[in-house]
């Protein structure tokens, strides 16, 4: 690389030493109380390093929110995706912004790889890389927290590079799909399903571009495609077997069946926001970024009106626009019909799908770049004329705007400004020194990509999230004893609670127990008949009022070991006790509340228990009564119990607890977390890794000793 790539490659990473230098923040959408990185990824990584530091274990169970839940089958907890570890040795906000820029840095590196592979020209490749990397959309969605979905679609285009090579005489090659796919799955399951339906479509038009097929032959020719497709599919069930076990029995266990067709759809992309394709959305809903930048947009309709170009990059552009029909969701018949079809029937939000209309664009200009910069003849039909006409809608609508509301939004008079310059540029190209004006286009895209994403992500310093609800969480700091805090208006926020080590029975995560909903239906006193993120649900979306109509039963929440009630609203509950006089929120002591784990004698009386070793993955305590000790956490396959050393087998208290009958006399009982699915998924993949390692390091020895 020369000195010239060389600069431009410094100066279209050098903003993200911006990024770098807010790592010690957390990343939220513009003028927004919630991010999912605050939510979940920072108490799931707290709690992560706490147990480290404090019980010497990783665990595999979560008491932090929901009354508990399997910490080793939930997607969000990244237990099991190799390169989450790296975040553990520093603070979690910095170690999950870092991983996100490696991440932004790897996806772009696999693009240009990519190209390079299709024999593009370099600097093609590498505009399609920044227009990768810089993806408004990646970076709306890291504002928003959805940090393990970043991450997933990062993979992407080394998922495009692995399938380039998969069909060649290279056997080890066709290994790496299937551990790309096998990564996917455990950065973010919930790219899998988009990331693997590219493979089959993208991986069966190689395959018969190469191998065209004959009448004659029809079967032969696809039994090399079918036995690729089905090594692959083999092999990323191998790979992500440690969350694939687990995580199929929690799916069985939780509320995800209860989604209906309208969950799924949900934040569909309404038609009005197609304009964003053109005109960037500042601060906007993650979900419907739709902004890939203006000059990628018309290099892909350059692309299009010109005859020569065309024909590389039709399959590209028609990927693009299935990609906004599944988007719309809801307003359309097509992704109704996609998202009733096995495995995508447990997908949600089809917006989602447009991270890979982004990763198309990024392919399409890069082809359009590489011809351009061909010394061939260009004379003849001019493809500008396509540019300049939505550059007039913009302008037209510019004015009319002016005119109607005499002012007009500063998205507005970027994208104008921007589409102006761009066919300035783009006419200039044809003309003389393509070089130089190649190179005006792609700092032109930078500038326009680095200023939308500066709009979408807004950091915020620490005592800025965590400093308004600390004067709330004193009021319920105890030592000593275990008990657990529930708000109907998410009063204590999941990260304030990672922070003061408070455990909560509300909480919000797309996987829930159902056993647990129906329980805190009746104790909460609100209806939870549909799906939801959160539980308990909020109908308008405003937390703060959404369920002041309802009144918790306290006896009902004192079983779950619940001492506290905190709200936004004042509740007139029987066995509620206000007890800060400081108003909002309202902070309730339960009268009835429960030890963790207490023993219930036949008088149905509730007696003590000596708890002497509470952790994720182990419980012990002595009794030296007789009487069925209850444990106020939830019954959940893996969970076994010994008594003084005997396997006893627990039972199902009220339909919700885990509980074993002991007779009079001292007795030592172990709970121990021991997920089966699990350990035969860690199996699996640790045999699979090895295997993949020993072959790799195999054909690298035979490759050098053959050259040599």
């Amino acid at each position: 690389m020369n000195f010239k790539y060389r600069l431009i490659l410094g100066i279209s990473l050098l903003p993200l030493v911006y990024f770098a230098f807010q790592a010690n923040r957390i990343p939220y959408p513009p003028d927004s109380g919630y991010s999912d990185f605050a939510i979940t990824h920072f108490p799931n990584l707290v709690y992560l390093q706490d147990s480290i530091r404090q019980y010497g274990q990783v665990p595999l169970w979560s008491n932090a929110i929901l009354g508990g839940y399997p910490y080793d089958a939930n997607p969000l907890s990244s237990l099991w995706y190799p390169p989450y570890w790296a975040s553990v040795i520093f603070p979690a906000q910095i170690g999950l912004n870092v991983l996100v820029i490696a991440h932004l840095v790897w996806g772009a590196a696999g693009m240009y790889s990519y190209l390079l592979l299709l024999n593009h020209h370099r600097f093609g490749a590498f505009m399609a890389a920044m227009a990768f990397m810089w993806m408004p959309k990646i970076f709306a969605h890291w504002g928003a927290g959805h940090v393990t979905l970043v991450w997933a679609v990062c993979w992407t285009p080394w998922l495009l590079y692995s399938m380039r090579g998969q069909f060649s005489n290279e056997k080890i090659k066709r290994t790496y799909p299937g551990i790309i796919l096998g990564l996917i799955f455990l950065a973010d399951p919930r790219w899998i399903v988009w990331a693997g339906s590219l493979y089959i479509i993208y991986s069966c038009y190689v395959y018969l571009t190469k191998n065209p097929l004959k009448r004659t032959f029809f079967i032969n020719n696809l039994t090399g495609l079918f036995l690729q497709l089905g090594t692959t599919l083999i092999l990323a069930l191998l790979v992500s077997a440690p969350l694939l076990l687990p995580l199929a029995q929690y799916t069985s266990l939780s509320t995800r069946a209860m989604m209906d067709i309208s969950s799924q759809l949900l934040y569909s992309l309404p038609v009005n926001h197609l304009l964003g394709v053109i005109i960037p959305d500042f601060g906007g809903f993650s979900e419907w970024i739709s902004y890939f930048g203006i000059v990628p947009l018309f290099g892909m309709i350059y692309g299009v009106a010109h005859r020569r170009i065309r024909p590389k990059i039709w399959l590209w552009v028609v990927g693009f626009i299935i990609c906004f029909l599944v988007a719309i969701g809801d307003q359309t018949p097509f992704a109704s019909v996609i998202m009733r079809l096995p495995v995508f029937e447990w997908q949600r939000i089809p917006t989602r799908i447009l991270f890979l209309a982004g990763v198309f664009s990024a392919v399409i200009l890069s082809n359009v770049i590489s011809e351009i910069l061909k010394d061939e003849d260009e004379s003849g039909f001019d493809p500008i004329f396509f540019l300049v006409i939505p550059t007039i809608f913009l302008v037209l609508l510019f004015l009319g705007i002016q005119l109607v509301n005499k002012e007009i939004s500063n998205e507005f008079i970027w994208a104008t400004i921007v589409a102006v310059l761009g066919v300035l540029i783009f006419r200039l190209i044809r003309k003389n020194k393509k070089k130089v004006m190649i190179i005006l286009l792609g700092f032109l895209m930078l500038f326009d990509l680095i200023g939308s994403d500066i709009q979408m992500i807004e950091f915020r310093s620490l005592e800025n999230v965590f400093t308004p609800k600390n004067k709330t969480t004193q009021l319920l700091s105890e030592s000593g004893e275990l008990f657990r805090v529930y708000s109907p208006s998410y009063s204590i926020p999941q990260e304030i609670a990672a922070i003061e080590r408070i455990q909560l029975l509300d909480g919000i995560d797309p996987m829930q127990l159902r056993q647990t909903v129906d329980y805190m239906e009746a104790a909460a006193g609100i209806p939870m008949d549909q799906y939801s993120v959160t539980m308990p649900p909020f109908k308008t979306g405003n937390p703060e009022v959404d369920n002041q109509d309802f009144l918790p039963d306290a006896r009902l929440l004192g079983k779950m070991n619940v001492k506290y009630v905190v709200s936004e609203f004042p509740i007139h509950s029987k066995g509620l006790n206000l007890i800060n006089s400081s108003g909002i929120p309202y902070v309730y002591q339960n009268r009835y509340f429960l030890p963790r784990i207490y023993l219930m004698n036949d008088n149905h009386n509730v007696d003590q228990v000596d708890v002497r070793y509470y952790s994720p993955n182990q419980i012990t305590i002595s009794s030296d009564r007789a009487g069925t000790i209850v444990f106020a956490d939830v019954m959940y396959p893996g969970w076994i119990c010994k008594v003084d050393g005997v396997p006893i087998p627990l039972k199902s208290y009220d339909g919700l607890f885990r509980s074993v009958i002991v007779n009079d006399g001292n007795h030592i009982i172990e709970l121990n977390y021991r997920p089966v699915l699990l350990y035969i998924g860690l199996a699996v993949s640790v045999v699979t890794w090895v295997l993949l390692v020993a072959i790799l390091l195999y054909y690298f020895k035979k490759k050098k000793h053959h050259v040599v």
